[in-house]
């Protein structure tokens, strides 16, 4: 009876992210880990944008088997912070999408759309060991967790060409700065070249958000929960 439930409910990964501006000065992303799912408006020095729910794609079930499989570097290690200059850039939130493309967000659909918006990916690794959290019911499995925390400081790496043609410009040159969507990433190296395989994205849009403390940095803790 139990085997029969298990094969026939689908359990799929879902996931939540918390935007917050924290200090240049004092990236303690590991302590703000622990606050992730509480009010992060009483965490000293951190900000709080937005808290949002993402889509998990098809390929994060590729990454899961390969990871099953021993296979380390398909571990997701990397978020993608998609940033233009455009308040109105016509991307659509994954959310919003339905059927087969609500989860069908493979790296070359995701190169057209950023060429389209005239935006880029700022690729950044994660600036913490990811954080865990086990339910402990072993009747319900309820709220199994792992957060994924990184920052858009540091020494950056682009996705795409910053030369300011197709795609948008170094985000740090950028007039007005929009971060329009996230990619919880898998960043491999593969016969040479750079392959991003997405895990997970969500609609940021921080076209509404309020302006940028100075001396901060965008910072997202990204959730998935296993049940």
């Amino acid at each position: 009876m139990t085997a029969s439930i298990l094969q026939d409910t689908p359990n799929v990964p879902k996931g939540r992210v918390t935007a917050a501006y924290v200090p240049e000065a004092d990236y303690n992303l590991d302590k703000l880990c622990r606050w992730v799912g509480h009010d992060l408006a009483f965490l000293p020095g951190a900000y709080p944008v937005c808290r949002k729910n993402n889509v998990v794609t098809y390929g994060a079930a590729d990454l899961l088997a390969s990871i099953l499989a021993g296979e380390r570097d398909s571990l997701p290690g990397h978020i993608g912070f998609v940033y233009g200059e455009d308040a109105n850039p016509g991307l659509v939130d994954p959310a919003m999408r339905t059927g087969v493309y609500r989860r069908k967000h493979d790296w070359d659909i995701v190169t057209e759309e950023v060429a389209g918006a005239t935006a880029n990916v700022l690729i950044a690794p994660l600036a913490t060991r990811p954080g865990l959290t086990l339910d402990g019911d072993s009747g319900l499995y309820t709220a199994n967790a792992v957060t994924f925390a990184a920052h858009m400081g540091g020494t950056p790496e682009y996705a795409f060409p910053t030369d300011g043609g197709t795609y948008a410009a170094e985000h740090d040159s950028l007039g007005d700065l929009y971060v329009y969507h996230a990619l919880l990433l898998n960043r491999r190296v593969d016969a040479g070249e750079v392959v991003y395989t997405p895990f997970a994205r969500l609609a940021l849009e921080t076209a509404p958000f309020p302006a940028r403390p100075a001396g901060s940095q965008l910072a997202l803790f990204w959730t998935i929960t296993f049940s």
